[in-house]
């Protein structure tokens, strides 16, 4: 399968060297938020776990109601950071958010804000290591963060990774109290 030329518009090698990261930003592809360029070994592996044939269409997505293949949600899938593992859990929330019932086009087109949330729960949940992985920001993601909260004094940061090392830790161990305490300790640590 090969990727559809509007993913790659340049060769692999002619990348070498360059921050993707900022490509994608540049091209607008991204909010600045790191992503993982999709290669097409990664992109094959996700396509795998969906059930193969990279051309089977799993839904129309409203409001254009395009198709969405199982290549175009691998692609999706691996920009975003998902590993194959995480295929099952994925196309379920999409075929759900898809469903007739849900009524995608009403949340997509309304002038009321609305949000859809995905939770997942039971041996998906638990088998997962999607919200335990780390993903590491870039060093433009953190100036524009660091824009947007303003001078912000080494105290203060230093306060703010501790309590997010207290709530990994939490998080790790399974303490959901003790996780939203110590998240909520890094929002006071930030102040208004």
């Amino acid at each position: 399968m090969a990727l559809a030329p509007a993913v790659l518009e340049t060769a692999p090698n002619e990348f070498a060297g360059a921050d993707l990261v900022e490509f994608y930003f540049e091209r607008g592809l991204t909010d600045g938020l790191p992503v993982v360029p999709p290669t097409q070994e990664k992109v094959d592996a996700v396509v795998a776990a969906l059930g193969g044939d990279p051309d089977f269409v799993e839904c129309k997505v409203a409001p254009r109601w395009g198709s969405l293949t199982r290549e175009v949600l691998a692609i999706n899938m691996v920009m975003a950071g998902c590993r194959a593992e995480y295929a099952p859990v994925v196309r379920a929330a999409v075929l759900a958010l898809t469903d007739p019932a849900f009524n995608l086009n009403g949340v997509q087109a309304t002038t009321h804000m609305a949000s859809p949330l995905v939770i997942v729960n039971g041996p998906a949940a638990r088998e997962s290591t999607a919200a335990t992985d780390h993903r590491q920001p870039t060093p433009s993601s953190i100036a524009a963060a660091e824009a947007r909260l303003g001078d912000v004094s080494p105290q203060k940061v230093e306060a703010v990774k501790a309590a997010m090392a207290r709530a990994v830790e939490a998080d790790r161990a399974g303490n959901q109290s003790a996780c939203e305490q110590a998240l909520a300790d890094a929002r006071r640590a930030l102040g208004p």
